[in-house]
């Protein structure tokens, strides 16, 4: 059974809790900026961390390709066998593509306005150029003459 009584506390308590977010709400700070141009150094150098990365790894490949032999297991997803096997080549796919990706991240990055989205972008090149990094250091270690 509803009271007049209890309807006019339930609008006295809309009303309060309306006051409340509006008190709540303040300007933003003056110190905006900086926090814009800290967060895109951050960003550049995120970006620039990934790239040298693969890099180095693409590097690292051609000066290991005397130690290597010209088959190496890369695509561990597919059956034992040939499958698996690329020239010497092709093992440089991985930090290429990771290069390719960051180079795509940065663009969607920029056309971007979503915060969080922005941040998922940068901060998967890392994870990419890492795991990059892991998969040709797996190969090398196990069949290089290292």
């Amino acid at each position: 059974m509803i009271t007049n009584k209890s309807a006019a506390q339930r609008l006295a308590f809309l009303d309060k809790l309306k006051n409340i977010k509006t008190i709540n709400k303040r300007p933003a700070p003056a110190n905006n900026q900086k926090d814009r141009n800290k967060e895109e150094k951050t960003i550049k150098n995120v970006w620039l961390i990934s790239i040298i990365i693969n890099l180095f790894l693409i590097i690292g490949i051609f000066l290991l390709q005397k130690k290597l032999p010209p088959e190496l297991p890369l695509f561990y997803g597919l059956p034992e066998g040939k499958d698996q096997l690329v020239k010497i080549d092709l093992f440089i796919l991985p930090p290429l593509l990771a290069i390719g990706f960051s180079l795509t991240h940065f663009l969607i990055y920029k056309n971007v306005e979503d915060k969080f989205i922005k941040e998922v972008l940068i901060y998967s090149l890392l994870f990419l150029s890492f795991f990059s990094l892991v998969a040709i250091l797996k190969v090398v270690f196990l069949v290089g003459n290292i």
